[in-house]
């Protein structure tokens, strides 16, 4: 069954509508391109419809805005719903979408009798792309607790890392940065950068070195933010 995925769908949160996931092709691949309103959570995305879930991945905070750039082959998108309804946090479906809530067919006709200006793109060093996720990123993990057998599967893609900082030098340095992943735990934020990049940053206090570790099979330096 040939695939059309292509259109704008609503991210549905606690009943509102925050933001918006746009699908487009892309050769080869399917682009999927989400923003949403900056939250506090780590916020992962799902789109929904024909009874199916699709997880695309982390949203991640760059300027005043939450954003998410995946692309995804034919073979990717197997498990995918066919036809997309909306997006909602990863596992949570909707019971029925908020009245208020366009459908992607009313968009459609909308935006014929009504045309808007585009939304400006989004800027590629704030992007996830596939060059910067690790090779099992597109596939949902089972749960959010790191297994023995997956001793990685906590690192996340960290697409702006100049967010994690307040002080203009640090943002001014961490702004050139790409490939980097981030670690949630108890003992704060962890940033590991690839190791090529590492031995190229000039000396900081803002950056505290813990060790050299292999993650999904490249050489990185992690620090603790």
């Amino acid at each position: 069954m040939e695939l059309n995925l292509t259109g704008a769908y609503p991210i549905i949160l606690d009943g509102e509508k925050t933001g918006e996931i746009k699908v487009s092709r892309e050769g080869l691949f399917w682009r999927f391109e989400g923003k949403n309103k900056m939250c506090d959570e780590l916020l992962r995305i799902s789109v929904y419809g024909d009874g199916r879930e699709g997880y695309l991945g982390l949203m991640e905070p760059c300027g005043d805005e939450m954003v998410l750039v995946k692309k995804f082959s034919r073979s990717a998108l197997k498990a995918f719903p066919k036809t997309i309804s909306y997006a909602a946090r990863r596992g949570q479906a909707l019971d029925a979408l908020p009245e208020s809530s366009e459908t992607p067919e009313q968009a459609e006709v909308s935006s014929v009798i009504e045309p808007t200006a585009s939304p400006p793109p989004i800027e590629e060093k704030c992007a996830i792309s596939e060059d910067d996720s690790p090779p099992n990123e597109n596939k949902p993990p089972p749960d959010d607790t790191p297994s023995p057998q997956e001793p990685n599967c906590e690192w996340l893609p960290c697409a702006c890392p100049c967010s994690l900082f307040k002080g203009l030098e640090a943002k001014s340095i961490t702004s050139s940065i790409h490939g980097t992943m981030m670690r949630q735990g108890e003992d704060g934020v962890l940033l590991a950068i690839p190791s090529d990049t590492a031995s190229l940053l000039p000396e900081t206090d803002f950056l505290n070195f813990i060790e050299k570790k292999d993650i999904y099979g490249f050489s990185y330096y992690v620090y603790r933010v």
